[in-house]
């Protein structure tokens, strides 16, 4: 049932990625923002994984506070934004 379901997902997206040699229409904007959307997603987790976990959660189990205050001040330049 999972292997049905997930062919005729991306046999639909096919088709709309392949609609636009027709010509520009929603489902190929659906699917192009399905795409940047589900692709800028998977970034910011393999990154948050591999370089805030590391540096700083890591750090943080073991007993080091150190790693906290550059957090802290990349927290203080959204406050400047607004």
């Amino acid at each position: 049932m999972g292997d049905a379901l997930l062919t005729t997902i991306a046999a639909g997206l096919t088709l709309c990625v392949l609609s636009f040699l027709y010509r520009e229409n929603p489902f190929y904007r659906f699917a192009e923002h399905l795409a940047v959307g589900v692709s800028a997603g998977y970034w910011v987790v393999i990154l948050y994984n591999q370089s805030f976990t590391a540096k700083v959660v890591e750090p943080l189990r073991q007993g080091d506070a150190l790693p906290l205050l550059p957090c802290l001040l990349g927290l203080l330049l959204f406050t400047r934004f607004s």
